[in-house]
């Protein structure tokens, strides 16, 4: 995902590119874009001069294919979102898919040995493991239903499971509850990469309270 941010009139756009985008990638030829991270990790690439490894060579992808110059990057793993979504009690997702049945991804959830997703239109309460599942659906697997856009869908449900993850994260009952706070900074911990400073964070998660939807 990329995330635009304005400071002066405290706005947020958030666009996601699309994982089987075929690009050239430097150094490794025409490949599909999320290939580019996994790339710049490898041994190699490390004397290519792209600083941050794998983000640096993403940046870069992204740079020459939309135009877009970076500032900061930031990698976070299924542990922090999963632990995240836990830490401030769950998220709310309202799920309006065209099919009346709702959605449905088969695909094993290897923690619970059930399908991936599935969950009927209408608003829902997700614990980690639920959202998590979610992020990862993208209905391709044989018998799903209610993703006709597959990874268009999937992203769409990501950016919304984040809009209400910063939503719950800044509301009076986390911001005031110690022991949420501590199990929310629990979940980041070393499942979170990022160039930004402490300052520089400080000041983004105290504007992110003001951006609107």
């Amino acid at each position: 995902m990329v995330l635009s941010y304005d400071q002066k009139d405290k706005s947020a756009t958030v666009i996601s590119i699309p994982r089987d985008l075929w690009v050239n990638i430097p150094g490794f030829g025409y490949s599909k874009i999320n290939a580019a991270y996994e790339d710049g990790q490898s041994e190699n690439f490390s004397q290519s001069g792209y600083p941050n490894g794998g983000m640096g060579l993403l940046e870069e992808v992204i740079q020459q294919n939309f135009g877009i110059q970076f500032n900061y990057f930031t990698v976070i793993n299924y542990t922090a979102f999963k632990g995240a979504v836990d830490a401030v009690g769950g998220i709310d997702v309202n799920i309006q898919s065209p099919d009346s049945r709702g959605i449905y991804d088969p695909s094993i959830d290897y923690t619970t040995g059930g399908p991936l997703v599935n969950l009927t239109n209408g608003v829902h309460h997700l614990s980690g493991q639920q959202a998590l599942d979610l992020a990862r659906a993208r209905g391709d697997a044989y018998g799903s239903y209610g993703f006709p856009q597959s990874d268009f869908n999937r992203t769409a449900y990501q950016q919304e499971m984040l809009l209400a993850l910063k939503d719950k994260a800044s509301s009076t009952s986390i911001i005031t509850n110690p022991l949420k706070i501590g199990k929310l900074a629990d979940s980041i911990g070393n499942n979170v990469q990022t160039d930004l400073k402490i300052s520089e964070m400080e000041t983004l998660y105290a504007d992110s309270k003001k951006v609107s939807r």
